[in-house]
C-alpha cells in the first residue's frame, strides 16, 4: 500500500493491477471509466456548452440505474434500459414502455394554455389549464377536452 501527502500528477492512465482493461483515462479536458474495456463513463467539459456526463459512452448494454431508499416498491428509483432505450421508475425493474412509472398518478406541474387551435406545438404535446386538456395531434394542431367537477 502506497500513501500520498500530496498532489499526484500522471500523464494518462490509472490502471487496476492484475487488470489492464479497468482504467482511469485522463485527457484534456475529458475523464473516461472503463470496467472489462467498456466505457461505462466519459465526463467531458467541451469547447463550448453545454459540456457532457455520458453513461454508457461506448454504446455498449450498459443499464444505468439510481438505487432506491427501500427494498422492491420504489428500488431501483430510476433505470434506464440500454437494450431497449426504455426507462423506469419507482421499482419498475426492466420497462415495458419507453417510460413506465410505477405510480397511480404523473404531474405536470405548470398550466399552459395554447393562444388557439394552431398554436405552436409538436405531435404528442400534452397541456392543462383549468377548463380543459389540451393534445397536439399534429404540428401547430391542438385539440382540447372540457373538464368538469363531479
Amino acid at each position: 500500500t502506497h500513501e500520498v501527502a500530496g498532489n499526484i500528477g500522471l500523464d494518462q492512465f490509472i490502471y487496476h493491477n492484475g487488470d489492464a482493461d479497468t482504467i482511469i483515462k485522463f485527457d484534456n479536458n475529458q475523464i473516461t471509466f472503463k470496467a472489462g474495456n467498456l466505457s461505462f463513463l466519459n465526463v467531458e467539459k467541451k469547447s463550448s456548452a453545454p459540456h457532457e456526463v455520458t453513461i454508457n459512452d461506448g454504446s455498449n448494454n450498459i443499464d444505468f440505474v439510481v438505487k432506491g431508499n427501500g427494498s422492491n416498491e420504489g428500488n431501483p428509483g430510476m433505470k434506464f434500459d440500454a437494450s431497449t432505450n426504455r426507462l423506469g421508475i419507482n421499482g419498475v425493474g426492466p420497462p415495458e414502455v419507453a417510460l413506465d412509472i410505477d405510480s397511480d398518478a404523473i404531474r405536470i406541474r405548470n398550466s399552459s394554455t395554447p393562444s388557439s387551435a394552431s398554436d405552436y406545438g409538436f405531435p404528442g404535446e400534452i397541456r392543462w389549464d383549468a377548463n380543459y386538456i389540451y393534445v397536439c395531434v399534429a404540428t401547430d394542431t391542438w385539440k382540447r377536452v372540457a373538464l368538469s367537477s363531479w
